[in-house]
């Protein structure tokens, strides 16, 4: 088997580095030069890996050809190679379908489209497969956890996905900044984050054919939402003036988004609402702020009895 790879960005680089430390055979991988560095660096790091000169030479010599430029990139220079109907054309670009690429190869190639993840440098994460392929399946099974779409519509639902990469990482950043705030170091925050978010992500993985549900039930301490905001904007040192006019706002918007999905207003009512409940809600925050614990009290025992009873409800339009 030989493969080649036209564009060597990071999913490129992370795909090779998954081949070349895995037990999937083959003879050779050709890059392009699109990326030298990258090039370079898989060619020095991996001794059957080589750079070829042009992107026509890799389709030549190579029997499986991965794609891996951006979608502009690759209206303007694949059209140009003349491939082989007894290739296979996996495609990881985002916005060409398969009609697209058939139409630009212009042979009865097999072309298969797939999703790799940086992850998959390590052989870990999923990989979406259209269509389903026997050969495709088991080579990237090596790689990870294969997942077979039969409809290409769905699989592009797996590219937006892909958005929450960076915001996940993100969190991941902001908890460990906020546990090094309170004195410890960086590298021990960044550790037990990491590896909660790691444990947590195998047992979900283990539990994947349950209900997720089941997990989110089993993971949560019963609270009351009003005390779980103050202690966790008191441990976050968010001002108190601040931290009350989020709940209000918060709160605000649960009622009017549930009108909302209940058909009894519509969006523009919705936003007018909202906008004339701010000064409302700055109202009640500076009236409010200064009051004692053994000054706040509920006495709306009909919203409490309606509480109570949809909480029993055997189908919920929301969470209580």
């Amino acid at each position: 088997m030989k493969l080649g790879f036209i564009g060597t960005g990071k999913i490129t680089s992370s795909v090779i580095t998954g081949i070349c430390t895995s037990k999937i055979s083959f003879q050779k991988i050709l890059v392009s030069r699109r990326n030298r560095n990258i090039a370079q660096k898989l060619k020095k790091r991996f001794r059957k890996v080589n750079i070829a000169k042009t992107n026509q030479e890799i389709v030549d010599k190579c029997n499986w050809i991965f794609l891996a430029v951006t979608p502009e990139v690759g209206e303007k220079i694949l059209s140009k190679l003349n491939f082989r109907s007894n290739q296979k054309i996996i495609s990881f670009i985002s916005t060409i379908n398969s009609a697209q690429l058939k139409k630009i190869v212009k042979k009865k190639a097999k072309i298969i489209r797939a999703l790799p993840l940086p992850p998959i440098s390590l052989r870990k994460g999923p990989v979406p497969i259209f269509p389903p392929n026997k050969e495709v399946n088991s080579f990237f099974s090596h790689l990870g956890i294969t997942v077979e779409i039969s409809n290409e519509k769905l699989f592009t639902n797996f590219w937006c996905m892909t958005a929450m990469m960076a915001p996940y990482y993100e969190i991941l950043n902001t908890l460990s900044k906020w546990l090094s705030s309170k004195g410890l170091k960086k590298i021990d925050t960044q550790k037990y984050i990491t590896s909660l978010f790691f444990a947590m992500s195998e047992d979900a993985v283990v539990n994947s054919k349950k209900d997720l549900k089941i997990l989110i039930k089993n993971s949560q301490t019963p609270g009351v939402h009003a005390v779980v905001t103050g202690v966790t904007s008191n441990m976050l040192r968010i001002e108190k003036q601040k931290a009350i006019l989020h709940f209000l706002y918060g709160f605000s918007v649960s009622m009017v988004g549930a009108a909302l999905r209940l058909g009894i207003i519509e969006h523009l009512q919705s936003q007018k609402i909202l906008h004339l409940l701010k000064p409302v809600i700055a109202e009640t925050c500076d009236k409010y702020i200064s009051k004692s614990l053994n000054d706040m009290w509920q006495f709306a025992p009909e919203y409490d009895v309606i509480q109570i009873t949809h909480e029993q409800k055997f189908s919920k339009m929301f969470i209580t």
